[in-house]
């Protein structure tokens, strides 16, 4: 789907290749049950996204987290998605999982 960014069909065309190569590169696309476990921890909360919302706050928006994360389920790999306020208990801190991932839970410095 192209982008619409005014009357200039060949700046919508263009748009409209550059999502295309987006969408083959985007990890949603390329998941396996061997992939990496993932901590997705946004720092905006997950509000309704509207026309005036601009492209960045799309692609960096919880809402992609908790896309990613129903798709990341699927084949069992562990996904974390965090924002402002969710959840309200039990939030990781990067450090805290990537000590989980790396075997290293329960070991207090060096």
């Amino acid at each position: 789907m192209a982008i619409e960014t005014g009357d200039d069909g060949d700046e919508r065309q263009k748009r409209g290749d550059e999502q295309s190569g987006s969408k083959d590169a985007a990890a949603i696309t390329h998941l396996t049950k061997d992939d990496a476990a993932a901590l997705l921890d946004y720092n905006v909360p997950n509000e309704p996204v509207t026309a005036k919302t601009s492209m960045g706050a799309i692609v960096h928006h919880p809402t992609f987290g908790v896309v990613l994360k129903k798709k990341m389920d699927a084949p069992g790999i562990e996904c974390v998605v965090q924002w402002p306020g969710h959840p309200k208990e039990g939030r990781i801190t990067p450090f805290e999982f990537i000590r989980k991932h790396f075997g290293m839970a329960g070991r207090k410095g060096r």
